[in-house]
C-alpha cells in the first residue's frame, strides 16, 4: 500500500501509443462537505486526504463558509487511487452516529468524488 508502480514499455515501429508514456494519469478531484446533523455547514474544519493506512497526508484544506473544501487541480491534482478522508474535529462537535473517524475514498481520473462528513454539535 502506498507504493506507486510505473510500468514502462517500449514500442518498436509505428504505433499510436501515448506521446509520453511516463506521464502520470490525469488527476481527479475530491469535494468534502462537512455539515452538522441539521444539515448546517461547518466552516474552518481541517480536512486531510491521507493514504489508506492514514500514515501520510497527501493533500489538505479547510472548509469554507458553505462547509466545503475542494482538493483538486489548484492543489496540484489528486492522482487516481485509494485514499482516506479525515477531519480535525472542531471544538464542540463530535462525529455523528455511524460516521467513522476516516472515510475510505477512491479517486478516479478526470472525475470529481464527493464525500459528506456529518457531525453532531
Amino acid at each position: 500500500a502506498g507504493m506507486l508502480t510505473v510500468l514502462a514499455t517500449s514500442i518498436v515501429g509505428c504505433g499510436g501509443g501515448p506521446a509520453d508514456p511516463d506521464k502520470f494519469p490525469d488527476p481527479g478531484q475530491i469535494v468534502v462537505l462537512v455539515a452538522d446533523s441539521s444539515g448546517k455547514p461547518v466552516s474552518n474544519v481541517l480536512v486531510e486526504l491521507r493514504t489508506p493506512d492514514l500514515g501520510l497526508v497527501w493533500r489538505s484544506g479547510s472548509t469554507d463558509a458553505g462547509g466545503r473544501v475542494a482538493i483538486g487541480q489548484s492543489q496540484g491534482g489528486v492522482l487516481p487511487g485509494d485514499y482516506a478522508v479525515t477531519i480535525k474535529l472542531p471544538t464542540g462537535y463530535a462525529l455523528a452516529p455511524g460516521q467513522a473517524a476516516s472515510t475510505p475514498v477512491t479517486i478516479k481520473s478526470n472525475q470529481q468524488t464527493d464525500v459528506i462528513v456529518m457531525l453532531t454539535p
